[in-house]
């Protein structure tokens, strides 16, 4: 400070010791005169207005120091922040806030106000109100007053803030934005920093949605809609107005529709939530399983049914899958005095053909309560028709209700006949009801001395008469002696050579040598007399007169049989050595090689949604989608579970840059100012900086962003472009503190 300017700021500091505040002010102001760019003197100044009791006077000084230090803003603000805690004089504090409001730093003005006592902001309140009122009667008088009554209805809203009252400031906010939509570039970082203050205010978030809507930002503006109606139930009919008004005009219709409805059924209005999905279902492909989720909730049997009901099974019917209609409907079903609603329901989906078989015998489950036997028995057999798999189903609703209509019972008889004869068949060609497959006892005989004839044959189809006498078992049945004989397989599908394979139809049975018992065992096995072994003639029409000898079963024989035995899943009961067995053995097939890594974004979000990334290369993949700008790869690729510190930076820091993509600056700043710790490297802590900046001025923060840039261009003097960037925010920001205040015009006579 200059000497002589020194000295007249040690004489006027004497004069206030000695209570001479008019004499100290006056020398102070000479002292302005002959050194206008000392802040110093112009502080005292103001400190010796307040002292003297002239605030008038004392915000005078004020604005000239605030107009021509711009350089000392933080030091300026920390002095009036200081001056309003001590000084509560409410024309010094609303000087203070207006001045604020005139420059568009609605944060600093706010920020003022806390410093503010209660009862001097209700004192300004009561204030404003009445300068309102004013205000609006010279307009009516032909004068334009739109500046002053745009900062007094911006000093109201503030004030109500302070005191609570976010219904009365949200809503003349809101309004502001109605009739001055340009107002929204001051206005969206103003409330998108009083969200963070105020995270459970729904009407916050309201005003901040239309204030986006307002900036072009209609997808973000959607969404803060749909949380601001979860927040506070009430805001839901000022969001469905909003949104009705989106849907008709905006360009993403579809993303309207979606939310309106989540907003018309938060507010309770089920009926109008049900329309609008249902336009939203028509108009978006694959949209079933979204409107299934979002209207579940609200389709509970026990709260009765409803239009949301309805939605639901349609909704569910696109998806091509009848558990989730069924999922609806068997508890609807199950709740009484819902039957013939929906009866009428599955008619009328009936005549699309879209039901699927499990439907349509749920459907004639309804007909049958209903006493509609006709209708029912015309459903079930085209159910039977085309669904033959659905048969047991049917007979099981049919069964106990076949007396009641003959309709019924023909359809029951008709397809109980086709059920048992396909289930005999499968029965006896397949297996024994314990997982093994069974074979025909007639294929093996235990020949005694005398040869016997050969039975006639038999179709297939017919099933078998009991033999009058009873039959010894085989040697390898395990049966309880006096038990029916255990089958086994047919000879038609053995044969005893190697090479040559008996035709089918002309086989001849073998009969198998019988074992003499050891004395020694008590296996259970019973075991049968009998000196040789002899054949069957073939199955023929008339047996030939003599029996051909038998040829002998040499051990390759054996092994043959126990080999085919073997292959047809007996081999529990015969043991086969590895080396017959070895030859017929399939090769292993060699494993696959492992394709070549894809060249292309797309080829590679294939691989990670496979699981064949790791986490270098899925880190690699986020950073490619976030320079390409692919939003909806970037959140999907976030859902990476991180496996060392370095992949969760990477993988935080990539959130955040979603976030930037989205329009959503604060959150992904949050992220940012923690990712900012000590103990980055270079790289990480510049980028981390640079992302931190560009979200400052998104927000129009220019004064946060100035310091960061800053900071990037004293930490990093080889990267020239953060010099020039916070030479071009530092300009930006000043262009903002000029903005002029508009004055009062006359545009019209008073007569």
């Amino acid at each position: 400070m200059n000497e002589k300017a020194a000295s007249a700021q040690q004489k006027a500091l004497q004069e206030r010791k000695r209570g001479q505040h008019a004499k100290a002010v006056k020398r102070l102001e000479q002292a302005i005169l002959a050194f206008p760019d000392e802040l110093d003197l112009h502080l005292d100044a103001i400190d010796a207005c307040l002292e003297g009791g002239e605030v008038a006077h004392a915000t005078q000084f004020l604005k000239t120091v605030q107009d021509r230090f711009t350089k000392d803003r933080e030091r300026i603000a920390a002095f009036v922040r200081d001056k309003l805690v001590a000084v509560h004089d409410p024309a010094l504090a609303r000087f203070v806030v207006e001045n604020s409001i005139k420059l568009r730093d609605l944060v600093t003005a706010l920020d003022h106000l806390d410093r503010v006592p209660e009862h001097t902001v209700r004192d300004l309140l009561a204030r404003t109100r009445t300068k309102k009122q004013s205000l609006k009667s010279a307009s009516h008088g032909g004068y334009a007053l739109r500046g002053e009554l745009l900062t007094n209805e911006l000093m109201a809203a503030l004030l109500s803030i302070r005191l609570g009252n976010m219904k009365e400031a949200m809503t003349a906010i809101v309004q502001i934005l109605d009739e001055k939509p340009v107002e929204q570039a001051i206005l969206t970082p103003f409330l998108a920093s009083l969200e963070g203050r105020h995270s459970k205010s729904g009407r916050v978030r309201f005003a901040h949605a239309c204030a986006q809507c307002a900036s072009g930002g209609e997808l973000e503006g959607i969404g803060r809609f749909v949380e601001a109606a979860r927040l506070e139930p009430p805001v839901a009919t000022l969001c469905a107005d909003r949104l009705r008004v989106l849907r008709e005009t905006s360009k993403a219709r579809t993303r309207a529709e979606r939310a309106l409805a989540e907003v018309c059924l938060i507010k309770g209005d089920v009926d109008e939530a049900a329309a609008v999905l249902r336009d939203y279902l028509a108009g978006v492909e694959d949209a079933g399983r979204e409107v299934l989720m979002l209207v579940r909730p609200y389709i509970d049997p026990a709260n009765g049914v409803n239009a949301c009901t309805w939605l639901a099974l349609d909704a569910a019917l696109t998806l091509e899958q009848s558990n989730a209609a069924l999922e609806i409907l068997r508890p609807l079903h199950q709740r009484a005095g819902s039957s013939d609603a929906l009866l009428d329901w599955l008619e009328t989906r009936s005549r699309d053909g879209v039901l699927t078989p499990e439907i349509r015998v749920l459907h004639a489950t309804l007909a049958i309560e209903r006493k509609k036997y006709e209708r029912a028995a015309e459903i079930l057999q085209g159910v039977c028709a085309t669904a033959p798999q659905e048969v047991p189903a049917v007979l099981a609703l049919l069964d106990p209700h076949r007396t009641a209509d003959r309709r019924l019972d023909a359809l029951c008889r008709e397809y109980a006949a086709s059920d048992a004869g396909a289930g005999t068949g499968a029965s006896a060609a397949d297996g024994d009801g314990d997982g093994f497959q069974t074979f025909d006892s007639s294929g093996f005989e235990l020949a005694s001395s005398a040869p016997k004839p050969a039975p006639k044959a038999a179709p297939r189809a017919a099933p078998a008469s009991p033999s009058p006498a009873p039959q010894k078992p085989l040697a390898f049945t395990a049966a309880t002696p006096g038990a029916a004989p255990r089958k086994f397989m047919e000879t038609r599908e053995i044969s005893f050579d190697d090479e040559d394979v008996v035709a089918a139809g002309s086989v001849e049975p073998v009969a198998l040598p019988e074992t003499p018992a050891p004395t020694d065992d008590d296996s259970g096995f019973e075991l049968s007399d009998g000196p040789s072994v002899t054949s069957r003639p073939p199955l023929s029409a008339a047996a030939p007169e003599s029996t051909p000898a038998t040829p002998p079963i040499t051990e390759a024989h054996v092994a043959n049989v126990a080999r085919q035995l073997y292959t047809a899943g007996a081999a529990a009961f015969f043991h086969v050595d590895r080396e017959d067995t070895q030859a017929a053995a399939a090769p292993e097939p060699s494993a696959p090689e492992e394709p070549p890594l894809p060249d292309t974004f797309e080829g590679l979000i294939g691989w990670y949604r496979e699981g064949r990334l790791d986490g270098e290369r899925v880190i690699a993949l986020m950073e490619t989608a976030a320079e390409e700008g692919r939003v909806a790869e970037l959140r999907e690729l976030l859902a990476y579970e991180p496996r060392n510190d370095a992949e969760d930076f990477a993988r935080r820091y990539f959130e955040a840059e979603h976030l930037i993509l989205c329009n959503r600056p604060l959150p992904a700043m949050k992220i940012l100012a923690r990712l900012d710790a000590p103990g980055l490297s270079d790289e990480q802590r510049r980028r981390v900086w640079f992302k931190l900046a560009v979200c400052q001025r998104a927000v129009r923060d220019f004064a946060a962003a100035h310091e960061t840039l800053t900071r990037l261009a004293e930490a990093y003097p080889e990267r020239e472009e953060y010099a020039r960037l916070a030479r071009t925010n530092f300009e930006q920001h000043l262009s903002e503190q000029s903005q002029e205040t508009i004055v009062l015009e006359k545009t019209g006579s008073l007569d």
